[in-house]
């Protein structure tokens, strides 16, 4: 009969905690379970091994004789798995990583920092988010994107982070810059000036063209541009309204844009 080295881990837990309740809870198992390997261990060795004596159990004179080497059995067994436990401040991998300017500017920095200090030996590169990046993750020159679309469907594995969702903001000289302070923007005068979008040319569509659509009317967008960072850059100073990521604001926090809430609704994602 093969031996089955579980059961020396439960002789070992009920030997040092000197009950079977507490030797459950030590090892995550249910105290029936404990109890279903004490009977196989007594059937095993012919003995009672542990034995009643108030609230504790008592070790028998074969378990005596027992304990230590099934100690040692379990440390050693304990040490040949730790050799494979993961370290990651001795990890030296490098890790690619698809990543969307909104992704650099909101997630990066304290992805970085966390990174920077559990896994010091470690390399990040990011690489911006294009059509060929699903297809790069299956192929596994990728290791990981955030993704702020519909997630993508097996044999890749998605994660939600958080549900995001829009804003409208202006220079801090626009027009409408002392209208965000009590969020009065009206949908008329968010309409009445121009403004500059980011596209990806993702599939779905432009969630806030989508929202303004089914009201029955449409933006006049005058600038497009793949990157948030330079709508940033772009807006300050001009008469043009960005609709962007709230999350995005929260992390930027610049003392040249103003932010409100938009005077419809555009679904999150």
């Amino acid at each position: 009969m093969q031996p089955d080295l579980n059961l020396l881990v439960v002789f070992n837990a009920i030997a040092e905690t000197g009950s079977v309740t507490a030797a459950a809870e030590r090892l995550s198992l249910s105290q029936p379970a404990v109890s279903h390997a004490l009977n196989r261990l007594r059937d095993v060795t012919g003995d009672a091994l542990f034995v009643r004596a108030g609230n504790k159990m008592i070790a028998t004179q074969r378990a005596q004789a027992l304990v230590l080497k099934v100690r040692n059995i379990v440390a050693d067994a304990k040490a040949v798995f730790a050799l494979q436990t993961f370290s990651p401040e001795s990890d030296t991998r490098r890790f690619v990583v698809a990543a969307s300017d909104y992704a650099a500017l909101t997630i990066a920095p304290a992805l970085v920092a966390r990174l920077r200090q559990l896994a010091p030996k470690t390399t990040i590169q990011f690489e911006a988010v294009g059509k060929l990046t699903l297809a790069a993750l299956e192929e596994g020159q990728i290791d990981l994107s955030f993704w702020g679309a519909q997630p993508p469907k097996k044999p890749l594995h998605w994660q939600r982070l958080w549900t995001e969702d829009h804003v409208g903001v202006v220079s801090k000289h626009h027009p409408l810059s002392s209208h965000t302070a009590t969020n009065t923007v009206a949908l008329s005068d968010y309409l009445s000036f121009p403004h500059i979008s980011v596209s990806f040319h993702t599939p779905g569509g432009n969630r806030v063209d989508a929202a303004l659509a089914a009201r029955g009317v449409k933006r006049r967008q005058t600038v497009a541009t793949h990157s948030f960072a330079s709508v940033l850059r772009t807006i300050i100073g001009s008469d043009l309204i960005a609709t962007l990521p709230k999350t995005l604001m929260l992390a930027v926090q610049s003392a040249d844009h103003r932010v409100f809430e938009l005077p419809f609704a555009v679904p999150s994602y």
